[in-house]
């Protein structure tokens, strides 16, 4: 199985728990693997840390419960932006700005 399958088990296993992540580990960052939630973890370095500990090179996908969702750009509108030309602003799904990281 590749990784993209293996990551889209992962997010499909998310997005059918979100509710029940919503109510117990809203602003924590969540680890899943191989389509199975594996615990939560704050700050977000300690859920990498832990993943990378206990998963090495496989697969595997930290969620923060309750983060707005990014919605990809195309990179021709990304660049744009870096060279000063179309000046528009990174938001969430739901219009909200996105820190600029």
């Amino acid at each position: 199985m590749t990784a993209k399958h293996v990551l889209a088990k992962d997010i499909a296993a998310y997005e059918q728990m979100k509710a029940e992540l919503l109510q117990h580990y809203n602003g924590k960052f969540v680890v899943f693997h191989d389509g199975q939630f594996q615990g939560s973890f704050d700050p977000f370095h300690n859920a990498a840390r832990e993943a990378v500990k206990r998963f090495r090179d496989t697969p595997f996908l930290i969620r923060q419960v309750g983060a707005p969702e990014v919605m990809p750009m195309p990179a021709s509108v990304n660049e744009n932006s870096r060279r000063g030309g179309n000046r528009s602003r990174r938001v969430s799904a739901d219009n909200r700005p996105l820190p600029r990281w």
